[in-house]
């Protein structure tokens, strides 16, 4: 089952990490980052 998920700093550490599973794993992710251009892994 999809799910949706809110988490702040995806654009490292922790919240990089737990977003790219949740991402692999067919759920969205919105998120928050400090540096934009940290995140562009996730855009598609």
């Amino acid at each position: 089952m999809e799910k949706t998920w809110f988490i702040t700093g995806v654009s490292s550490g922790f919240g990089y990490e737990l977003t790219k599973q949740l991402l692999d794993k067919g759920n969205t992710v919105i998120g928050t980052v400090r540096n934009k251009e940290k995140a562009t892994d996730f855009l598609s």
